[in-house]
């Protein structure tokens, strides 16, 4: 035997060697395809998670809010009614005092 032909490789040997790197090639093709699917769902699990947290927090802060206008609304009526009630009590009493003046005036009550 020569040299020559113990490093040439044979025409089956090379066919099977091109069929496995092939095989290889997409499989790793298919594994990546794979990891980068998963990837994705993994990101958009986690985008979800952030919008549903997002979601909470902005529904807990909007019903402080509801709560906050209630009460300023509440306290607003409040103060409204107290005023409407000033108001009574200062025109009945501008009313006595009319009512006075006139009694004073025809002499049926004292000027104390």
């Amino acid at each position: 035997m020569t040299e020559d032909t113990t490093h040439t490789p044979a025409p089956e040997f090379r066919a099977q060697l091109e069929w496995e790197i092939a095989r290889t090639y997409r499989r790793e093709a298919r594994l990546g395809a794979l990891r980068h699917e998963k990837r994705g769902r993994w990101l958009r699990g986690a985008a979800i998670v952030v919008a549903c947290i997002g979601m909470g927090t902005a529904s807990g802060l909007a019903t402080a809010q509801v709560r906050y206008n209630v009460q300023r609304d509440s306290l607003l009526e409040a103060a409204h009614a107290e005023l409407e009630m000033i108001s009574l009590r200062l025109e009945l009493a501008r009313a006595r005092a009319g009512d006075v003046m006139k009694e004073v005036k025809i002499g049926a009550a004292g000027t104390e």
